[in-house]
């Protein structure tokens, strides 16, 4: 009887110890996630600022723009940034 509580006790043992090993990588691939989500998000943003900026200079020389036909191709580099 000794022999089957003792292997009862060790199987629980090491099924808490799995459990515990488990719990751990779960928290460190949820704070890899959050670092990697965040570094996502830095990325577009400075991607997006970076289309901004290139549309907002566009849209400068659009305005600058003398006659239509030069108006006109200031106007399909703008799509042609946003496609």
């Amino acid at each position: 009887m000794s022999e089957m509580t003792t292997n009862i006790v060790n199987f629980f043992k090491e099924f808490a110890t799995s459990l515990d090993k488990n719990k751990d990588k779960l928290k460190q691939t949820e704070i890899n996630f959050q670092v990697a989500l965040a570094n996502c998000g830095d990325h577009h943003d400075d991607i997006t600022q970076n289309q901004e900026d290139q549309l907002s200079a566009k849209v400068v020389e659009m305005e600058r723009a003398i006659h239509h036909v030069m108006l006109n191709e200031k106007l399909k580099d703008c799509f042609d940034l946003l496609d």
